[in-house]
């Protein structure tokens, strides 16, 4: 349980390196602890629609962007005692549908006012197959 405290308060400093940033989680293949890993992947809802949506504008900028904050998150991780290194990545929907993030969630910090982006990008998905199977039954 230390560990998730520890992810939560360097979430929170990543959350204050972008006033884009409203959520920020953790994700991966396998439920273990993430702190026994080399890595850290995290990922940020960064409120810029291109990014979220476009899987070219997610590959240019995004790639930067993640680069960028994850240059500047070591020197906290480290601050607080994390020694792996940590990935952070902006949230795109279509590598979520893709399920590049893999199965396993934990949201580390939300902004007030927000709701988690994944449930968002499932309840999108949701609609959509509902609005699909709508429009073929009335096609029949």
């Amino acid at each position: 349980m230390k560990g998730m405290k520890l992810l939560q308060s360097l979430a929170a400093r990543i959350a204050q390196m972008d006033d884009r940033i409203t959520e920020v989680f953790i994700h991966g293949d396998t439920p273990k602890d993430p702190l026994k890993s080399d890595e850290i992947f995290l990922i940020c809802h960064v409120a810029d629609p291109e990014i979220n949506r476009d899987e070219q504008a997610f590959e240019d900028a995004g790639y930067q962007w993640g680069l960028e904050i994850s240059e500047a998150v070591q020197p906290i991780a480290q601050e607080l005692g994390i020694e792996q290194e940590v990935i952070v990545n902006p949230f795109n929907f279509e590598m979520y549908n893709n399920g590049e993030y893999g199965q396993y969630y934990a949201t580390l910090y939300l902004r007030d006012g927000y709701e988690p982006i994944l449930d968002r990008a499932d309840r999108e998905r949701k609609e959509q197959e509902e609005s699909f199977l709508n429009e073929a039954e009335s096609e029949e």
